[in-house]
C-alpha cells in the first residue's frame, strides 16, 4: 500500500495524554515513562486496549508475531507483561526499529556490530572497484553513496554510544 494510503488509513489512530506514539507507514512504536514499571506498564496497556477498539471498529489486523515489548532502563527491573487483545506481547532484550537496533540499555552495540558486518559485506563486494585505477572521484561518490549512509543512518542517536561500543568503527 502507498505511505500516503497508510497515512491516511491510520490518521485517526488513538493517542493518548500518556504515551507517546510514533508512526512511520505500518511501523508504530509506543511509549510511555515512569519511574515505576508497573505505572509504565500500565499506561501501555490502557493504550493498547484503546488500539485495539480501534482495529476492530476499522476491521484492521495487527501481525502479533512482529509486535514486541522492551524495557529502556540501567535497572534490573522490567516492566510487567502486556498484551494485545488478551495475547501476550513477547518481551525482547532488543528490537530492530526504522532499520535500528535498540537495546534494553541503549548501549547500541548490537546495531553497531550489526552495521559494521553490513559495511564489510558491502566493502567486500567493493573492493575491486575500489582498488583499481578508477579516479578518485569516483571513488569518493561509490564511499558518499554506498558505503557512508550504513553509517550515518540514525547517527544522531547512536553516535552517543559509550566509546567501548564505537571503537570498532
Amino acid at each position: 500500500m502507498p505511505l500516503f494510503c497508510i497515512n491516511i488509513f491510520t490518521h485517526d489512530i488513538p493517542k493518548t495524554s500518556y504515551t507517546e506514539l510514533g508512526s512511520y507507514a505500518d511501523d508504530t512504536a509506543i511509549l510511555a515513562t515512569n519511574e515505576n514499571p508497573i505505572i509504565a506498564s500500565n499506561m501501555i496497556q490502557r493504550h493498547l486496549n484503546i488500539i485495539h477498539l480501534w482495529t476492530k471498529r476499522w476491521e484492521i489486523k495487527i501481525n502479533k508475531t512482529k509486535s514486541s515489548f522492551i524495557t529502556f532502563t540501567l535497572n534490573k527491573k522490567t516492566c510487567p507483561q502486556i498484551s494485545m487483545n488478551n495475547i501476550p506481547i513477547p518481551i525482547c532484550t532488543q528490537v530492530k526499529y526504522l532499520g535500528l537496533i535498540l537495546d534494553s540499555k541503549l548501549t547500541w552495540n548490537s546495531h553497531i556490530v550489526d552495521k559494521r558486518k553490513a559495511l564489510n559485506s558491502r566493502l567486500h563486494l567493493l573492493r575491486p572497484l575500489l582498488k583499481s585505477k578508477m579516479n578518485i572521484d569516483t571513488k569518493l561518490l561509490i564511499y558518499k553513496s554506498l558505503l557512508r549512509p550504513l553509517w550515518t543512518y540514525g547517527i544522531q542517536l547512536w553516535g552517543a554510544a559509550k566509546p567501548s561500543n564505537t571503537r570498532s568503527i
